[in-house]
């Protein structure tokens, strides 16, 4: 049997070559890859100039016996570069302190008194209306001079009156006087007798001229009656005029 010497076999690598095809390919799966978008989800961030900003915030409620106090409390804090903001919220509510606070709504009641209040400025602005009556009597009081003037016929009359006096006088020259004051004296008192209507037209000396003949009463009275008939009255004013 024939031997042979074993033959070993030395495989030594080879270099592969690409062409320009191949380069081609490579170049665009790396740009497909590329505008693809990368990974499902990422996050960029630009680092700026400084820190970033750091917040906190903090929240607690606290309930009380069956809920009826609630106190609510709420904080945030936010730090950066360029502000700083602190933030702070409580509030506090009490279902049974609304409820005992309830008789504090009977004060609603003093508005009555207020109302009252104002009306009682009212009368002094009524009681003012009350200067109107001085006014009208101001008016009246010129009339009463205007009704005054029908006394001076009085004396008018009466000096009618006076002179019927010495007429009937100068009938008791035959004896009254003569008896009197003796015989010489007659002249003289007759002198006087005629000074005597002006002191009658007073009613002094009048007297013993009534006394010695009653004719003279007639006389006055008839003159006296006519002149409330011969009497007039008139007034001018307050824009009306008025006579009778």
């Amino acid at each position: 049997m024939d031997m042979q010497p074993a033959t070993t076999c030395k495989k030594t690598p080879q270099k592969i070559k690409y062409g320009g095809v191949d380069q081609v390919l490579v170049l665009a799966a790396l740009v497909a890859a590329a505008s693809a978008g990368g990974p499902a989800a990422y996050s960029t961030y630009t680092a700026p100039a400084s820190y970033g900003s750091v917040g906190a915030t903090h929240e607690s409620t606290i309930k009380g016996y069956g809920g009826n106090s609630v106190i609510s409390q709420y904080s945030k804090a936010v730090d950066s570069a360029y502000s700083s903001v602190r933030k702070y919220d409580t509030r506090i509510s009490n279902d049974a302190q609304a409820l005992a606070y309830a008789p504090a709504y009977a004060p609603a009641s003093y508005a009555a008194p207020a109302v009252a209040a104002y009306g009682g400025y009212a009368a002094p602005a009524l009681a003012a209306r009350a200067y109107a009556a001085p006014a009208l009597a101001s008016y009246g009081g010129y009339a009463a001079p205007a009704l005054a003037a029908r006394a001076y016929a009085a004396p008018a009359l009466a000096s009618y009156g006076g002179y019927a006096a010495p007429a009937l006088a100068a009938r008791a020259y035959a004896t009254p006087a003569i008896s009197a004051y003796g015989g010489y004296a007659a002249p003289a008192l007759a002198a006087r007798a005629y000074g005597a209507p002006a002191l009658a037209s007073y009613g002094g000396y009048a007297a013993p001229a009534l006394a010695a003949h009653a004719y003279a009463a007639p006389g006055l009275s008839a003159y006296g009656a006519p002149a409330g008939i011969v009497s007039h009255v008139s007034f001018a004013g307050l824009g009306a005029n008025y006579g009778w």
